[in-house]
C-alpha cells in the first residue's frame, strides 16, 4: 500500500494557498452535495454533520470566494467532496475550535471529525478512528535570527502551539516554554508579533508560512527525534462503535491504492510533493 510522507519537499509550490481563518462553533450555510442519486451507494440519501476547525492551512481554512462569501477549502474538504460523491451522501460542516471537536462528536451534534486530527491512544478512549488518510511530520517555524536546528535547541524556547493538539505535548517534551492558543491563526499572530521564539505545527504548514515570509525559516523533526514509534498520521474520527468507520475505511484505502489521495494532495502541496514523498 502506498504511503506518502511529508519531508522537506513541502517547501515548494505553495503560493496558491490562502491565509487561514477561523470561526465560532456553528454550521456553514451551504450543504455539500453528493454527485448523482445512485441508491446503491452505501450512504445514499444521508446528510452527515462534519466537525472541522477551519484554521489549518492547507487542510482546512476559511477564505473569501469570488462572490465575497466565506467558504471552507483545503485538502480535507476536497477529500470529503470525493467521499460524498462516491458514497452518495451530502454533508454540513460544523465549525468549532480544535479543542471542541471531540465534544461536538460526543454530544451528537456531529457525525464525524475531519480536521488534521492524529489518532492517539488518549483520543481513542473517546472516539473511533478511521485508517490513516495522511502521513504527517512536525515542523517549527521561527525567525531566522533564532537558531533552532535540533530538539536540544528547543529547550527553554517560547513556542506557540494550538491548544489540545499533539504539538503542545511534543513541544513540552522538548523542554520548550509552551504558549497554547485556541486557533492556528492566533499561533501565527503571536509568532509574527515577536512574542515567541517559534511556532510548532504540521510541517506542511510550516513550509507554507516560511515560503510566504522570507525572514522566517523552519525545521522538520523526524519521528525518531520526537520519540514516535508508530506512524504519525491524520485520521477521521467517529463516535464509538459507529458503522461509519468501516464504511469510510473502504474508500480511504481505495483512494490510497488508486492514486486519488495523491491527486488531492497534489492540489494543495504540488506535484513535487507527491513525487518526492511517495513510498511503497
Amino acid at each position: 500500500m502506498k504511503k506518502w510522507k511529508l519531508a522537506m519537499a513541502a517547501l515548494g509550490l505553495v503560493g496558491m494557498l490562502a491565509a487561514c481563518g477561523g470561526g465560532d462553533s456553528g454550521t456553514t450555510d451551504s450543504t455539500q452535495e453528493a454527485s448523482g442519486s445512485d441508491s446503491s451507494k452505501p450512504l445514499a440519501g444521508q446528510t452527515l454533520k462534519v466537525a472541522m476547525s477551519p484554521n489549518f492551512v492547507p487542510f482546512e481554512s476559511a477564505e473569501l470566494n469570488d462572490k465575497g462569501e466565506t467558504e471552507i477549502v483545503g485538502f480535507d474538504v476536497d477529500l470529503m467532496d470525493q467521499l460524498a460523491k462516491d458514497m452518495g451522501f451530502k454533508y454540513e460542516i460544523i465549525e468549532t475550535e480544535f479543542k471542541g471537536l471531540i465534544g461536538e462528536l460526543q454530544s451528537g451534534r456531529a457525525d464525524m471529525i475531519i480536521s488534521g486530527m492524529t489518532a492517539t491512544e488518549e483520543r481513542a478512549k473517546s472516539v473511533d478512528f478511521s485508517d490513516p488518510y495522511f502521513y504527517t511530520k512536525t515542523g517549527v517555524i521561527f525567525p531566522k535570527d533564532r537558531e533552532i536546528k535540533s530538539v536540544e535547541d528547543m529547550k527553554g524556547k517560547k513556542i506557540a502551539v494550538s491548544f489540545g493538539t499533539n504539538y503542545e505535548k511534543q513541544a513540552q517534551s522538548m523542554g520548550a516554554e509552551v504558549t497554547p492558543f485556541d486557533s492556528g491563526a492566533a499561533v501565527l499572530q503571536d509568532l509574527y508579533n515577536g512574542r515567541v521564539d517559534g511556532a510548532m505545527m504540521d510541517a506542511t504548514k510550516a513550509a507554507i508560512e516560511s515560503e510566504k515570509n522570507p525572514d522566517y525559516s523552519y525545521i522538520i523533526f523526524s519521528d525518531e527525534e520526537l520519540g514516535i514509534t508508530g506512524d504519525n498520521t491524520f485520521n477521521i474520527a467517529f463516535a464509538k462503535d459507529s458503522d461509519l468507520t468501516s464504511e469510510f475505511n473502504t474508500y480511504i484505502n481505495q483512494y490510497r491504492e488508486d492514486g486519488t489521495m495523491d491527486e488531492i494532495a497534489s492540489r494543495w502541496m504540488g506535484e513535487k510533493f507527491i513525487e518526492e514523498n511517495k513510498q511503497k
